[in-house]
């Protein structure tokens, strides 16, 4: 499974124009989505048959093909599948207020400049500051490569005394636009500890895919798919573990987050993370210009519990995001209150 970020949340679908090249296989794209889509089983297929037959005998190029794929994946309620062609992205995007977009627009531009860069502080001399942005690398030896990093960078505080201070861990996913999981799960493996921790379910309920890990190494369904040595104290494992989140929390982000339910001496802080963006998406290749990476699966957390639109918060926080000031971020304050707490019950 791969899980990518479907869109900015920022732009519509824009749709360039195309050149009149090679026809996208638009019968073999409704025909997989209406198999595979996660989305399928409360869809009217009769009627949006009709309406995408009928977009396709009105297409007079390819940018009118690629508005009627898009139009479907609206249809089914889909912000996460995305059409790719020739590279680009095309997918249904969802509908922001103005005051929501100028909210919004800080947290995606942070991402996008720290996008694979992992950004770690220490508050209060006890309690570990660690933000991770979206992490991209697809290829062995770059997964394994960024993954270390990421465990570095956990780790990179927690030598000698410094380690032994260490009474909590601030994990700050609000800026994380997605990626690989498998980088962010294992490079964060000495916080998640050792066996299952979620799975995936297609439409009709059946488990799929089961993600684990072990001795630093993630697995689905027993596949290695990363890996990192983790050097952080075995103590790491079971320190209470804040996890901020948001509104631009999004894809394997939301999935990253999710990993953390179920862990003991952890909550979620801060706003649901981005509505639609929490399912199991596979890639699919159609020819040598046109690919699917379609929404298949939900994904479930390491209680059983299935989160279909978001991931959300064990304490709610809105609003009012400073990563210029971390103590007086309002979410990093909550978050350390709630560590402060936490440490006083062991």
């Amino acid at each position: 499974m791969k899980t990518f970020l479907s869109a900015s949340l920022l732009a519509a679908a824009m749709l360039a124009p195309a050149p009149a090249v090679a026809a996208i296989p638009a019968d073999s794209l409704f025909q997989i989505i209406r198999a595979r889509s996660v989305h399928r089983a409360n869809a009217d297929w009769a009627r949006l048959d009709s309406s995408y037959r009928s977009g396709m005998a009105d297409a007079k190029n390819e940018r009118d093909t690629v508005r009627t794929v898009v139009r479907l994946f609206e249809a089914l309620g889909d912000v996460h599948s995305q059409l790719m062609v020739d590279g680009r992205p095309y997918a249904h995007s969802p509908d922001y207020d103005v005051p929501t977009l100028a909210r919004l627009r800080p947290l995606v531009q942070r991402s996008q400049r720290e996008a694979g860069i992992a950004r770690t502080a220490l508050l209060d001399g006890r309690w570990l500051y660690v933000r991770v942005p979206g992490m991209s690398a697809w290829s062995g030896n770059r997964v394994n490569e960024a993954s270390q990093a990421l465990a570095d960078s956990l780790c990179a505080r927690a030598g000698g005394a410094a380690g032994e201070k260490i009474k909590g861990v601030v994990l700050d996913l609000r800026a994380n636009s997605g990626g690989n999981l498998a980088i962010m799960a294992a490079g964060l493996g000495a916080l998640l500890g050792d066996g299952e921790l979620g799975a995936s379910l297609d439409a009709d309920g059946r488990r799929t895919r089961v993600f684990s890990l072990a001795g630093g190494e993630f697995s689905m369904n027993g596949v290695a798919l990363a890996r990192a040595n983790p050097r952080c104290p075995a103590s790491f494992a079971t320190l209470p573990v804040a996890v901020i989140i948001g509104p631009a929390t999004i894809s394997s982000g939301s999935i990253t987050a999710m990993l953390f339910r179920g862990r003991p001496r952890t909550a979620l802080i801060g706003e649901p993370t981005a509505a639609g963006y929490t399912t199991g998406n596979d890639w699919i290749p159609l020819d040598g210009r046109v690919q699917l990476n379609l929404a298949t699966e939900y994904n479930a957390d390491r209680t059983g519990t299935v989160h279909r639109e978001s991931v959300a918060p064990d304490i709610r926080v809105n609003g009012d995001d400073d990563f210029t000031d971390l103590p007086h971020d309002p979410k990093v304050w909550r978050a350390i209150r709630w560590l402060t707490a936490e440490a006083k019950r062991k």
